[in-house]
């Protein structure tokens, strides 16, 4: 669909579906019900404004939300092949983990705003299907914690509730904002050192670039592999790659910023194709129990059962 095409579709809408008062706010309220948008009184506020002076613009929007879901597919559960994916998300809290997991359900995920504040919550598992070359692919995501501050403890099993013996892909993720710390780089060496024999399995993810260009993700990328204490890692681990990810601003839509939500959205599904088709074709995984994390760790346990043990029988 062509720009113009896109503005001629959406003035013939807007005008079609134009109506006066609260009546005209709530058909455009229940319309944009789908994408959680619009939803309490300040929302509805702003969306009576844009009933009132822009709704070629409101028009205009839900046309761009409405086509870029129907490049969601839809369950077809009637495929004959059928395969499974288990993907493993860790990273600092608000780093973007939880909004990368529904982007990746739906290009139209609109963020959250992120209050100031934010207990760490448990890990959580989630499931979807996505279709990809004639088969559904059976998607399930463990939104981790943030890997704790000692890098043993945050190993890739602890983080799968219930447990996943194989998992595809680990991705650590980046918040643009909030940058890389000594933790983080850390975090990074030791997971990528505990999968380092197999294969495409680790990979970093830097969150909330809806925004950014594709230049200036190139940019970024390069300067997350010039720094100096990432630098030894990329050499040994040539197969880690960066990927990019972000959703919908939650306020260009209550402002009726149409050419913001235009070029974001534009940006999230390029984004978002790149990592699935990472992720169906990661058909190689990690066996958990293979990895130098779970040996170590495992050792650590049987020490401090071992004395744990006398020390109990002497008290």
């Amino acid at each position: 669909v062509t720009h113009a095409s896109l503005l001629s579709l959406a003035h013939s809408f807007g005008n079609e579906q134009r109506m006066e008062g609260s009546a005209g706010v709530a058909q455009w309220q229940q319309k944009f019900q789908r994408f959680n948008v619009f939803t309490d009184d300040a929302e509805i506020e702003e969306l009576t404004g844009l009933v009132a002076e822009n709704v070629e613009g409101l028009a205009r929007m839900y046309t761009l939300l409405e086509q870029a879901e129907g490049t969601n597919s839809a369950l077809s559960l009637k495929k004959e092949k059928a395969a499974t994916r288990n993907l493993v998300v860790l990273g600092r809290s608000r780093s973007g983990k939880s909004t990368f997991i529904r982007m990746l359900q739906s290009p139209t995920h609109i963020s959250e705003y992120v209050s100031l504040w934010k207990r760490d919550e448990p890990v959580v598992q989630h499931s979807f299907v996505i279709e990809r070359d004639e088969c559904n692919y059976n998607i399930n995501v463990t939104d981790g914690p943030r890997p704790p501050r000692e890098p043993q403890q945050g190993t890739v099993e602890s983080h799968s509730n219930p447990p996943m013996e194989e998992i595809h892909t680990v991705f650590f993720t980046i918040g643009v904002s909030g940058g890389l710390n000594s933790d983080d780089i850390r975090a990074i060496t030791r997971l990528g050192h505990a999968l380092k024999d197999h294969g495409n399995a680790f990979h970093l993810l830097i969150t909330h670039t809806e925004g950014r260009s594709l230049a200036i993700q190139q940019e970024l990328e390069a300067e997350v592999r010039a720094i100096p204490d990432l630098e030894p890692f990329f050499a040994d681990h040539p197969s880690v790659k960066v990927y990019f990810s972000g959703a919908l601003d939650r306020d260009d839509l209550l402002m009726g910023n149409v050419d913001s939500i235009e070029a974001k959205l534009a940006n999230v599904m390029r984004m978002r194709t790149l990592l699935l088709d990472h992720i169906v074709e990661a058909s190689d995984c990690a066996h958990i129990s293979d990895t130098d994390l779970f040996h170590q760790v495992q050792a650590e346990l049987d020490d401090t059962e071992n004395n744990v043990k006398p020390a109990r029988a002497a008290a």
